[in-house]
């Protein structure tokens, strides 16, 4: 996608991954060996978010914040590409003209709602 989109590698690209349990927390890895330059998460449950926190927190490139009132902030944060990797249809009406990225591309099942629309996300080329 990254090529089609003629954004080069993930090296120096700006990732929010929502979720770092059994998907999130290889995804984080692998972007850290890819060299992605920044790299935003959010947590639900307070012990693996503490847990996360304390795995990353050698890299200052790597957020992992606690899940707030909208549990999909961290979509909306100004990056390249944003991962669901939480639960499913966080892709809607509300959340996808929110979302600032080129690229979805996560591990979420149903990531859209509604899998019969994609709520403007080829209009707006959201990938």
């Amino acid at each position: 996608v990254l090529s089609f989109l003629e954004m080069g590698t993930l090296e120096g690209k700006r990732i929010a991954v929502q979720g770092v349990g059994n998907v999130g927390d290889p995804l984080i890895s692998f972007l850290l060996e890819k060299g992605a330059g920044k790299i935003i998460a959010s947590e639900y449950q307070p012990e693996r978010l503490k847990q996360m926190q304390e795995k990353y927190s050698g890299y200052s490139n790597v957020s992992i914040l606690p899940v707030g009132k909208d549990p999909n902030s961290v979509l909306y944060e100004d990056v390249d590409i944003v991962s669901p990797c939480a639960y499913g249809g966080v892709l809607n009406e509300i959340t996808v003209p929110k979302i600032k990225a080129k690229i979805v591309c996560g591990a979420a099942n149903n990531q859209l709602l509604d899998p019969s629309t994609d709520y403007g996300m080829t209009k707006n080329g959201l990938i």
